[in-house]
């Protein structure tokens, strides 16, 4: 998990400042989904996380994800635009399309597939509550490994305990330098 809660005591961020020197005053500029694996952004200077948020406030931060999806994703769906609200159940978060939402837009790109999966990039625009596994379900393609937003396909539910969403590339600015990671 990216912060203690949950069930967990501790995040990444509270491991960091076990690990390092010097690493109190590291800040979360964003966070992702606890099985969620890839790229994070950490700032060590205050000005630094103040820039990163701003960035993201403007949709000037680009993140790229790799998803594999139950079914075959069609190659002409490029785009989900939608309204998304999150609700808490049973004190467990979760999103829902909903009127009442704040609008969500995510950009997808076909990678390959065969008669069970889909390889898919997903290009989120904004930044909602389990935006991407969202928009994947409700596309009828729920992301493997994700039994929380799996609905239409219960009967899909993998034996791949992962959730097979990658957080594989995040581009921002720092003092009007562009930098790009890779995951």
């Amino acid at each position: 998990a990216v912060h203690g809660g949950s069930g967990l005591n501790f995040g990444v961020i509270e491991l960091i400042k076990k690990i390092y020197k010097y690493s109190d005053d590291y800040k979360l500029a964003h966070r992702i989904d606890k099985f969620t694996s890839g790229c994070l952004i950490i700032a060590k200077k205050m000005s630094s996380l103040r820039d990163v948020h701003a960035q993201f406030r403007n949709k000037q931060v680009k993140k790229v994800y790799e998803c594999i999806v139950h079914g075959q994703w069609p190659k002409s769906k490029t785009k989900i635009e939608s309204n998304i609200e999150v609700r808490k159940l049973n004190n467990q978060r979760f999103s829902v399309e909903s009127e009442a939402g704040k609008t969500s837009y995510t950009k997808f790109k076909f990678i390959k597939c065969n008669d069970l999966f889909s390889h898919i990039v997903a290009l989120p625009i904004t930044g909602r509550t389990h935006q991407i596994r969202l928009h994947c379900s409700s596309a009828g393609h729920p992301i493997v490994g994700d039994n929380k937003y799996n609905l239409q396909n219960k009967n899909q539910l993998s034996k791949n305990k992962n959730l097979m969403l990658h957080s594989n590339q995040i581009k921002f600015m720092i003092n009007n330098k562009k930098y790009t990671f890779n995951a």
